[in-house]
């Protein structure tokens, strides 16, 4: 039984086909528009899709674009730093929200294997719908400061509990995956709670 092609890469007798990475169609070799940094093949007409990387100039696949707030197009590889959505809900990449979830990413997450792996797989998907929402969320303030109080706030206290909770492990593996797990338990579980000392605060300060 034949191995179905690889998407993006060569097949044939002679390697004269290709599965484009955008697309997904079958089509000749001579119709290759460019290789994307990821090391898959993109056909002539998706070549168009997409400019060329504003960064290296390479053609750009569907599962690596990324077009920045300025409008430029970017392989996903080449991410921004910060988060985008909670920079939008902070108004700068400088707030003290984007930097601690910067340095939670350096200096925790990205120092294990098993924390890298993930955060390959988590800024793949991440990146792949936030630039849209940190853009709507720039042009309508009433939305960013539902979003900000009701996700982005609850997401950092939970992050910040599950982070004390495990400080004192020394597997960094464990500590990774244990955050994690910790940390979905307070959004799905904690969430209301968070919401009442939010509401009571409020109260507090009016």
């Amino acid at each position: 039984m034949s191995r179905y092609p690889p998407v993006g890469g060569p097949y044939g007798v002679d390697g004269q086909f290709f599965i484009c990475a955008t697309c997904g169609k079958s089509v000749p070799i001579s119709q290759i528009e460019g290789q994307c940094v990821c090391g898959n093949k993109v056909c002539k007409a998706c070549g168009k899709q997409y400019p060329l990387c504003a960064h290296c100039g390479w053609v750009i696949c569907r599962n690596c674009a990324y077009q920045s707030r300025s409008g430029k197009w970017y392989h996903i590889q080449h991410k921004p730093q910060e988060c985008l959505i909670v920079t939008a809900c902070f108004g700068s990449p400088q707030a003290a929200e984007v930097q601690y979830l910067r340095a939670f990413r350096d200096e925790t997450v990205l120092k294990a294997s098993f924390g890298n792996r993930l955060m390959h797989v988590l800024e793949r998907i991440y990146y792949s719908f936030s630039p849209q929402v940190a853009t709507y969320l720039d042009a309508h303030p009433s939305t960013r400061n539902v979003v900000k109080k009701n996700i982005v706030v609850p997401f950092l206290q939970s992050l910040s509990a599950s982070k004390q909770l495990t400080r004192s492990l020394s597997n960094m593996e464990f500590k990774i995956i244990l955050i994690a797990w910790l940390s979905s338990m307070n959004i799905t579980i904690g969430m209301p709670f968070w919401q009442i000392i939010s509401f009571f605060r409020g109260r507090g300060n009016s």
